[in-house]
């Protein structure tokens, strides 16, 4: 369910399935996964630094890692 006025620009980590981000832009979301934005291969570090310049919000499976990049990055201000 859409909520008005709600939203948020998303990139999807190699992890996801490039099918969803298909799926998301079908519905109308601003999605785009890392495979058409030539940016596979590219560290955690790099796709959390671009998604964070891009204002998009970073969408992966991959926890743990994403989870040790945002306290560094916390830490860091």
């Amino acid at each position: 369910m859409a909520i008005p006025g709600l939203t948020a620009r998303l990139l999807l980590d190699g992890d996801t399935d490039p099918a969803l981000a298909r799926a998301l832009q079908g519905r109308g979301f601003d999605a785009a996964h890392i495979n058409e934005l030539g940016r596979q291969g590219l560290s955690d570090e790099q796709q959390l630094t671009y998604a964070a310049a891009d204002g998009r919000v970073l969408v992966t499976h991959n926890r743990n890692e994403f989870l040790r990049l945002a306290y560094t990055w916390l830490n860091a201000n």
